[in-house]
């Protein structure tokens, strides 16, 4: 070997170095760190080295959180909720049998004393308006025509609106005029000819008692009113085909008003 030329040294970690008189140069089977500008050009490895994020809370978290911080107030919540559901099937039930003991105790009743007391006993109930229209029909086929007046009222303030009760205005009417009251019961049946709400055949009948009235009365002013309205309501009901007779009386009144008779002028006689 030449004097003066680098001699290898073995070295386990497998480098050679070669000592010279120049320098030592160090060589390694290890991998060599890439740099960071290698780094950079190699997205991969750019993004296996980006810190990975970490997952925030799951739904199940947020629920689960929600019910432990609310959870005395939901139950609260759903007991109070159950309570007024049972209540209240509760009180339904109740009312329904509160009726049953008041329709049985009204089937009960035969009687007029016994009527009366199921009135007294269950004011403002609908079968106690039954029970004054049935004790006015009986006050008023007996003749007692102020007692059923009254009783047709009573009928009327607690049935206020349906067949019945447009049956009980009709009966009231009618009863106060054959008790004496006739501007009172005109009043009344008048009132539900012109009632909107009733139905047709009821305002009809209505209106028909108010023409016979105005008829016996003789005021043909009132009688044209009645029977032109009870054309506009009903022209082809048997109320109007009964007015029809009384169209006549209608014409010769207003005949009678319009020309009023002149008196006869007589010239007295000179005596021979």
């Amino acid at each position: 070997m030449r004097a003066g030329a680098a001699t290898p040294v073995f070295t386990p970690s497998g480098r050679c170095v070669f000592v010279g008189g120049y320098s030592a140069l160090t060589m390694s089977n290890s991998p060599i760190p890439p740099s960071p500008a290698s780094r950079a050009e190699d997205p991969q490895a750019a993004a296996s080295a980006e810190p990975v994020p970490v997952a925030g809370p799951s739904f199940e978290d947020h629920l689960r959180t929600f019910w432990e911080a609310q959870r005395s107030r939901i139950v609260t919540l759903v007991a109070v909720i159950a309570l007024v559901i049972l209540g209240k099937g509760a009180w339904e039930m109740y009312q329904a049998q509160q009726e049953a003991g008041i329709a049985a105790d009204f089937a009960k009743a035969k009687t007029s004393e016994q009527l009366q007391r199921f009135a007294v006993e269950h004011p403002g109930n609908a079968l106690a308006g039954v029970a004054h229209l049935r004790l006015a029909d009986e006050a008023y086929e007996a003749g007692k025509f102020t007692d059923a007046a009254a009783s047709y009222g009573k009928a009327v303030a607690v049935l206020k609106e349906g067949p019945l009760s447009n049956r009980a205005r009709i009966g009231q009417g009618i009863a106060q005029v054959l008790g004496g009251d006739r501007a009172g019961g005109t009043a009344n049946l008048k009132a539900l000819a012109d009632d909107l709400a009733a139905a047709v055949s009821v305002r009809a009948e209505a209106s028909y008692h108010v023409a016979s009235l105005a008829a016996e009365a003789g005021d043909a002013a009132g009688l044209q009113s009645a029977l032109e309205q009870l054309t506009r309501v009903a022209p082809q009901s048997l109320w109007a085909q009964r007015a029809s007779l009384l169209r006549p009386m209608s014409a010769s009144a207003t005949s009678a008003t319009a020309s009023p008779a002149v008196p006869a002028v007589t010239f007295p006689t000179t005596g021979k």
